[in-house]
């Protein structure tokens, strides 16, 4: 009776063993599905998600681009700021009665 009983308990751990094993991979071997999105703007063709990728990764590299340009531009140095507020503060200093 023992001995039933220790086979029936490895089959029942050998059987969900496997169906957690076959669950596992069968579920991150899924292909991934192309997901379609209609723009209307190219007259209703459909593009897929790696095409959206791409369009956001050049956004952002042009992105970086255009601020790396207005960031050098026209911009006054920590001393030109504090001299511009040493003369603010000696003005409203001076203008007092």
């Amino acid at each position: 009776m023992k001995k039933n009983a220790l086979v029936l308990t490895i089959v029942v751990i050998l059987l969900l063993t496997g169906f957690l094993l076959y669950r596992q991979f069968m579920v991150n071997n899924e292909p991934e599905p192309q997901v379609q999105i209609k723009n209307e703007a190219n007259g209703g063709s459909q593009i897929t998600v790696e095409e959206i990728l791409e369009i956001q990764k050049k956004a952002v590299e042009e992105t970086q681009q255009n601020e790396s340009v207005d960031s050098s531009e026209n911009v006054p140095s920590i001393e030109e700021i504090m001299e511009q507020q040493k003369k603010a503060s000696s003005e409203a200093v001076s203008s007092e009665p």
